[in-house]
């Protein structure tokens, strides 16, 4: 008896134990509930599967967009959202960076994160499915590292304003 339980239940809803009593209910109709006829319309709306309130509406459309993007090449359950989320540290550490003194940043580092950004919003755009989430990561972190590059730059001397020397 469990055993053909069990068997059935793992063949999917359509042969579930109870379903035999939720396909032999009949439909609601307008005399046992009584009411007007505009309230037997919208029962027969609300059985016909159609939602009789926009909130309701709403919120099926919010959780099927949302079930859209759990399931989506570009969702939580993929590297495509993982990668680009754990590269927001870069540009947090990076906006943190900006009210220290230019003289504790590294140059090479800076440069060589700006290379790494511009490299990565490249691949963002080339990949397949097209990954806007790491390309606008990406493009936030070289905003960010540009900045810190140029700050390194003026405290070096590099960005200096050189006079015309004067003609004699």
């Amino acid at each position: 008896m469990a055993a053909s339980i069990i068997s059935r239940s793992c063949d999917g809803p359509a042969h579930s134990p109870l379903n035999h009593l939720l396909i032999s209910l009949p439909p609601p109709t307008p005399h046992k509930l009584g009411g007007s006829p505009a309230r037997s319309s919208a029962v027969g709306r609300l059985h016909e599967g159609l939602h009789p309130h926009p909130r309701t509406a709403r919120f099926s459309a919010m959780a099927t967009a949302f079930k859209a993007f759990l399931n989506s090449p570009v969702g939580p359950k993929t590297t495509h959202f993982w990668g680009p989320v754990s590269n927001w540290g870069f540009i947090l550490a990076g906006m943190a960076d900006m009210n220290k003194p230019p003289e504790l940043i590294s140059g090479h580092m800076t440069a060589v994160m700006c290379v790494y950004s511009g490299l990565f919003m490249r691949f963002a755009w080339v990949v397949r499915p097209r990954n806007y989430f790491l390309m606008a990561t990406h493009a936030s972190n070289e905003s960010v590292q540009l900045y810190q590059l140029s700050r390194y730059a003026r405290a070096q001397g590099y960005l200096e304003k050189k006079e015309p020397e004067a003609q004699q």
